[in-house]
Order: structure tokens, then C-alpha cells, then sequence
């Protein structure tokens, strides 16, 4: 679909936008990825990937609960996917600290009391968790990732996704507060973050791998290991 926002230094600018999928429709998507490389589709800075998953699921409960996982670890989520600085403060900006606060200060017993705003182009929408779509196409989008042509990446991100939501709809509560983000052993408290989400074995090890391999350091464990002499 052609799409305007991108660069105007493409000769074509467009996106490509998937039917809907499930998760074992990732390989056919994968096969996607790689034929659009082949014909030479090229991605810049001006490009973004937006996954959305089904909201049909998700109660308010767990809506809420994705908004606060999600904020109490931004600054990890936002390092390890290297979301650059233009998307974090146009596309793809924080969670909205005053829809935090109104949740926080009051469990939302229906949608009616989540952030419901039914038109298209609404500003709520431009949030790297965007809870906009969730009454405009009945979807939870996810605007934090830089463009790729890389397939396994891609694989990486859906997965990434789908263990954020699985999390919220199964978690009795979810906590809020962020935590500190300290560059020396952040690989570990991300790796620990995806192992905490389920994204554990050999069916996640390439998913981890791509979503670690932004952070520089050790990933087994926290701090530098003594040598011993």
C-alpha cells in the first residue's frame, strides 16, 4: 500500500500490510520478507514495523496490566529495540503518564472506562503501545520498532509481542513503578525480563538473541565475574 509518510527519496513509497495471522503463519511471513528484499525494497529512518495483536482477548484487567508492564519497563524495552529518537518523540512516544495515572488510581471495570477514542487519526494513537486501535480496529498495536528486512528480526518481534500480551491476559496484577535503567547490566535485566515473560528454550534462543544484541556486556550474569588468579 502506498504510503506517504516515508521518504520521498524512494521511487516507490509504500508498506506492506499482512492479512491477519497467527502465530504459525510466521514462517509464511518470513517468506514474505525475504521476497520483498530480493525485488529490492529498501527501509530508512523514516520507516517503522507496527504489530498489532487481536484485542479480543484482552479484558480491561489486562489491558491495564500491559500499560503498567510496559512502563515499568520502558527505558529497557526502548535500549534494547534502539527505537531512534525522531519515533520516540513523534510515532512512538511513552505510555501516557496521565492514562497510567487515572488506572492506576482506579481498576477500569469496563472499556467504557479505558481511553476510548473511536477516529482515525486521534493523537493517542502515536504511542509505542497504542491502546487507540483497540476501539478503532479492535487491535493492540505495538509502534516500537526501527524497519528491517531481516526475517529472523521480524520473528523476534512478533514473538516479543505475543509474550507481552500473554503476560497481561494471564498475570493476576501488574506493577507500574519503572525500573532503573543502568547501561552496565542492562543485557541481563532484559534477558531476565524475557525469560520472566515466557520467552524461555530453544523456541525463543534466536528471539533472544536479536533482542539482546543492542546491549553490549554479559547476559548470564549481573555483574562482572572475579578472576581468579
Amino acid at each position: 500500500m502506498r504510503d506517504s509518510s516515508l521518504s520521498a527519496t524512494m521511487n516507490l513509497q509504500a508498506e506492506v500490510v499482512s492479512p491477519i495471522l497467527k502465530a504459525e503463519d510466521i514462517k509464511e511471513l518470513q517468506k514474505v520478507v525475504r521476497a520483498v528484499r530480493r525485488c529490492g525494497a529498501k527501509v530508512d529512518k523514516s520507516c517503522g514495523i507496527h504489530i498489532h495483536l487481536g484485542a479480543d482477548a484482552f479484558t480491561p484487567k489486562a489491558i491495564a496490566n500491559l500499560t503498567k508492564m510496559v512502563n515499568k519497563q520502558e527505558d529497557l524495552i526502548y535500549a534494547a529495540l534502539k527505537v531512534k529518537e525522531n519515533r520516540r518523540t513523534s510515532y512512538a512516544r511513552p505510555v501516557s503518564q496521565t492514562f497510567l495515572n487515572r488506572i492506576e488510581s482506579r481498576q477500569p471495570a469496563n472499556m467504557a472506562d479505558l481511553n476510548n477514542r473511536p477516529t482515525h487519526y486521534h493523537n493517542s494513537r502515536y504511542h509505542g503501545l497504542n491502546l487507540h486501535n483497540v476501539w478503532f480496529r479492535g487491535t493492540i498495536e505495538f509502534r516500537l520498532f526501527n524497519s528491517t528486512l531481516h526475517a529472523g528480526k521480524i520473528k523476534a518481534y512478533i514473538q516479543f509481542c505475543l509474550a507481552l500480551g500473554s503476560k497481561a491476559i494471564e498475570s493476576r496484577r501488574a506493577f507500574s513503578a519503572r525500573s532503573e535503567f543502568n547501561p552496565a547490566t542492562a543485557k541481563y535485566d532484559f534477558r531476565v525480563f524475557l525469560l520472566h515473560l515466557g520467552m524461555i528454550g530453544d523456541e525463543f534462543k534466536t528471539a533472544r538473541l536479536h533482542l539482546l544484541a543492542n546491549f553490549e556486556g554479559q547476559s548470564a550474569w549481573k555483574h562482572t565475574r572475579r578472576q581468579v588468579g
